[in-house]
């Protein structure tokens, strides 16, 4: 592939991730024809631009991708509560992020 064609992919490879919200690294790689590995440096550079956030969930084999406005939501309740506990922060974070993949 030749550089543009290059960064086109990687354009419908991240707008794909924002789509899902959740995927499945082994099936991104598959379906974008790269190396897991590979999928993993493209999702953690994105990160690193500012082009994407979220978490990766190394044991589950998956992606997932949290708006800045979600984490914004999250930061925003963990500060106002001062002294937390996990659960709390998993509870508060189920019912900001929205895991529903959007409409192509």
């Amino acid at each position: 592939l030749d550089e543009a064609a290059k960064e086109k992919q990687l354009a419908r490879f991240l707008e794909h991730i924002k789509r899902q919200k959740v995927v499945a690294l082994d099936d991104l790689a598959m379906e974008y024809e790269m190396k897991t590995k590979d999928v993993i440096d493209h999702i953690e550079t994105m990160e690193k631009e500012g082009k994407l956030t979220g978490i990766m969930d190394d044991a589950g084999g998956k992606f997932i991708y949290i708006t800045k406005d979600e984490m914004k939501q999250v930061a925003s309740f963990i500060k106002s509560k001062g002294r937390i506990c996990i659960d709390d922060i998993v509870a508060q974070s189920n019912r900001i992020i929205d895991l529903n993949a959007t409409a192509a």
